[in-house]
């Protein structure tokens, strides 16, 4: 009896064993367990790629050229890998690339388009990733250049990711229409009408972006609020460098060469910091009201900083070194403190401006120190150094009941070892010359 009932658990465990293989076996996979990649594919002009979430298409070689769009992204959460080849559309196309129109959370990458009005379309698209693409040659050519963009997000497009992706011989490389919480990071646009353009678009970041030899501005960001700019890199532009027409805006550590401007700044209440502009026209000119500017360098341009119509900024701690005029005041009320001037022709100069602060500030080694035209009145001069000037260290052509006969006032300024006298008129500082 043992040795039977011992049989008959044996047999049942036997049983439940084969009864749960069998289960397992044909048990569906779990869903979104982890992404796969398809076979290699090559889908033809204007399809519409809906693969399931997690998907990877690889494709295996050029599309086109397309009369219409190149590629309709139709579903969300899978990634397009071009694997370099090209999305070519014909040269008077109106269409897309890679159409990502309404679609959230795909990456597409390394991939090559040209010949479309647009070369990536992303209008109400949030949360995509574009990483290591090249758009080219978009556009129809009018007056001799193409007229489409390279990377266009629209339609309140927000919290993108475009990454390394390079923009050239476009209108606009990359361009963002009311479009916001994006970051731009480690593209390139070359040789384009606007490298990077932002309009009506707020909250963006652009980080170590690179825009240079474009026909208009390298950045344009038009009445556009509260984005970041941080080490990007603006050259060789024949508009702009930077162009800034808003509002809480924060440009940091960014740099500026050969440009017609190297920073454009309107709008107000921007903070300006960091950034370093050479061989440019006008390294800082401002035309807005509210900002601070601090911590800047401009060197080699026609004036370092100017300020015209532009009251009640913050000017702090700024360089202006070679240029023709250092620091060009053609506004009021704005404070200016702790800035060094040197080698220009004229370190600082006022211009029709009235209600300025100028603490602190060094003129040394400068044609002339400070200079002050006959319509600048009621400023005031406090604890400034001017040294070394080949002229005068304090100029003033003001005429009032101020110090020394002008219309403003000088407190403490140091004048010392300057070239043809220490100021005019005399005893505007210690000691003279």
């Amino acid at each position: 009896m043992k040795f039977r009932g011992s049989t008959k658990v044996s047999l049942a465990v036997l049983l439940l064993f084969i009864v749960l293989g069998s289960a397992l076996a044909f048990s569906p996979p779990p869903i979104f367990a982890k992404a796969h990649h398809l076979p290699p594919v090559q889908p033809a002009c204007g399809a519409t790629i809906t693969e399931p979430a997690g998907t990877t298409v690889i494709l295996t070689g050029d599309i086109g050229p397309c009369s219409g769009d190149g590629l309709i992204i139709g579903a969300s959460h899978m990634t397009l890998n071009c694997a370099g080849y090209a999305i070519n559309g014909t040269s008077t196309n109106t269409d897309s690339g890679i159409n990502l129109t309404g679609i959230t959370e795909v990456t597409v990458k390394n991939c090559i388009v040209t010949g479309f009005s647009y070369g990536f379309l992303l209008n109400g698209s949030s949360g995509n990733t574009l990483m290591g693409n090249t758009v080219y040659a978009s556009g129809v050519i009018s007056s001799g250049h193409y007229t489409g963009y390279g990377f266009y997000l629209g339609s309140s497009s927000g919290n993108n990711a475009l990454t390394k992706n390079t923009a050239y011989s476009n209108w606009n490389g990359f361009y963002l229409d009311g479009s916001s919480g994006n970051k731009l990071a480690g593209n390139t646009a070359t040789k384009n009408g606007y490298g990077f353009y932002l309009d009506g678009s707020s909250g963006n970041r652009l980080i170590g972006n690179t825009a240079n030899k474009n026909i208009e501005d390298g950045f344009l960001i038009q009445y556009s609020d509260s984005n970041a700019f941080a080490k990007n890199t603006a050259d060789n532009n024949t508009g702009n460098g930077f162009e800034l027409v808003g509002s809480s805006n924060k440009l940091i550590g960014n740099t500026a060469n050969s440009n017609y401007q190297g920073f454009d700044l309107g709008g107000s209440s921007n903070r300006i910091t960091g950034n370093t502009a050479g061989n440019d026209w006008n390294g800082f000119y401002l035309f807005g009201s509210s900002s601070k500017i601090t911590k800047n360098t401009a060197y080699n341009d026609e004036d370092g900083f100017e300020l015209t119509g532009s009251p009640n900024n913050t000017l702090a701690e700024n360089t202006a070194n070679g240029n023709y005029q250092g620091f060009l005041i053609a506004s009021s009320s704005n404070r200016i403190t702790g800035n060094t001037a040197d080698n220009n022709y004229e370190g600082f100069g006022l211009s029709s401006s009235s209600s300025n602060k100028l603490i602190g500030n060094t003129a040394n080694q400068n044609g002339y120190g400070f200079s002050l035209d006959g319509s600048s009145v009621g400023n005031i001069l406090r604890g400034n150094t001017a040294k070394s000037n080949t002229r005068y260290g304090y100029d003033d052509a003001s005429g009032g009941s101020g110090t020394k006969g002008t219309a403003n006032t000088y407190k403490r300024d140091i004048c010392k070892g300057n070239g043809v006298a220490g100021s005019n008129p005399s005893g505007l500082g210690a000691p003279q010359p």
